[in-house]
């Protein structure tokens, strides 16, 4: 079946493609998200905003405060987080660090 000219499943792959892109973000512009009002993480090469979630961090919004616009990976890992906190993450994530500025 043709739709616009182009076959439907043709359509529909660019259209999965497109939803699929990511966000790629650098250390800078994560750095510019280091407040109360604008909260982002790194956390493995992920970027989270974690912005609506420092009121129901069960450590206090102080520890994600102290990490907001930086890198947390170690202090995420040491603190054992359950796969349950780990799970949540993909709640938050909107991106990944750029390829050159990945640890």
């Amino acid at each position: 079946m043709m739709q616009s000219g182009m076959p439907v499943d043709v359509k529909t792959d660019i259209m999965s493609q497109l939803t699929d892109i990511t966000r790629l973000f650098s250390r800078t512009e994560v750095s510019n998200h280091a407040s109360y009002d604008s909260c982002w993480v790194i956390i493995d090469n992920d970027v989270y905003d974690v912005t609506t979630f420092l009121k129901q961090h069960p450590g206090g919004d102080e520890i994600l405060l102290e990490h907001a616009g930086s890198d947390c990976t170690t202090a995420f890992q040491e603190k054992g987080h359950s796969a349950g906190a780990v799970k949540l993450l993909a709640k938050y994530k909107i991106g990944v660090l750029r390829e050159e500025e990945m640890i």
